[in-house]
């Protein structure tokens, strides 16, 4: 037999004469050579290249130093271990790993994507009106498909007379940022003397023959249109005026007010 160990030749004893290794107790005869090996397996294969060897302590194809008898393990043909390097290749493509970075990546980018939805969502659809100038509060909804735009909120049109060498007016609750979409027309007289938009302080001073500043003027005209963005929510007066010494004067004044979302 051989030692399991080192591999020397041991014809009898316990333990190895070369290195010192206990024997294992083997009640089946054991191959002491490798004529004897021959003689109990049909075929050895080299544990490297797998090739068939037929004698020697070293493998004629690789030149891999066999192993002692009692340690050798005799593989699959050439053929086998082919095949099963095939397998493992094709095993190996399957279990393709996605680097740590790329998932990372990955899960960053659709945060980004997902916190720019929200925002454009929140800002599509929370989005409300004001009040108008009748007091009517009425909350406004965007679709974040639909693009916002103006829409119309209330409308006016009335009949006014203006006294010789005088004026009249009508005041008018605007918010701040309404549009507002109006024209003026001569009914009865030559012309419009002077015709005035403006706010409470502006209308203050217009009354004490102080200067002041409107929003929409026009003079000498029969009929004219304005338009204008209201600046600040409050008060706001429509003036117009007759200079002539003798004869009344008509006319009649429209507008529509509009709100953006």
């Amino acid at each position: 037999m051989f030692c399991p160990n080192c591999g020397k030749e041991i014809k009898e004893g316990k333990f190895c004469m070369n290195c010192g290794t206990k024997l294992p107790n083997i009640t089946e005869e054991m191959p002491s050579t490798w004529e004897e090996e021959k003689k109990l397996e049909k075929s050895v294969f080299c544990p490297n290249c797998g090739k068939e060897i037929k004698e020697g302590n070293f493998c004629i194809h690789c030149g891999t130093k066999l192993p002692p008898v009692i340690e050798r393990t005799f593989i699959a043909p050439e053929k086998e271990r082919k095949l099963e390097k095939k397998e493992g290749v094709s095993k190996t493509k399957l279990k393709f790993q996605i680097p740590t970075w790329a998932v990372v990546l990955i899960i960053f980018a659709s945060i980004l994507v997902v916190v720019g939805i929200s925002w454009l969502v929140y800002l599509n659809m929370f989005s409300y009106g004001s009040s108008s100038s009748t007091g009517f509060y009425s909350p406004g909804f965007t679709s974040p498909l639909i693009t916002p735009s103006w829409h119309l909120v209330d409308t006016y049109d009335k009949d006014l007379e203006i006294p010789s060498t005088s004026y009249t007016y009508l005041s008018v609750i605007f918010e701040k940022g309404q549009k507002v979409k109006g024209e003026v027309r001569l009914l009865e007289g030559d012309d419009i003397s002077y015709f005035y938009i403006v706010n409470g302080e502006n209308f203050y001073k217009f009354k004490n023959n102080e200067n002041f500043y409107p929003i929409v003027s026009k003079k000498a005209e029969r009929y004219f249109k304005f338009e204008f963005l209201v600046p600040e929510t409050g008060t706001y007066y429509f003036i117009a005026g007759n200079t002539a010494w003798f004869g009344t004067k008509e006319i009649n004044v429209s507008y529509e007010v509009y709100e953006y979302y």
